[in-house]
């Protein structure tokens, strides 16, 4: 299990990096929620990123939506950017 000092500096290092999905016009569909998965399975925190294209009424909702599909915990949202964890 990861300690919470170690988690808030990996959350650190992860924001500078550029992000591991791209979510673009087509929205959410199956093949982004199987890559977040795939992602979070090898890296256990992935950095998520809403293009300008992305059109919607509630970021918010696409967050939690996502965040409950994957079985994964929201760290941080900064805009149309978002931090994703889950457990290996």
């Amino acid at each position: 299990m990861i300690s919470k000092k170690k988690l808030k500096e990996r959350v650190i290092e992860e924001l500078d990096k550029k992000a591991k999905v791209r979510i673009g016009k087509n929205g959410i569909t199956s093949s982004i929620i199987s890559e977040i998965d795939k992602q979070l399975a090898l890296n256990e925190l992935i950095k998520i990123r809403f293009l300008n294209n992305f059109l919607t009424e509630n970021l918010d909702n696409d967050i939690a939506k996502l965040a409950k599909e994957t079985k994964s915990q929201l760290l941080d949202k900064r805009g149309k950017t978002m931090l994703l964890y889950r457990k290996k």
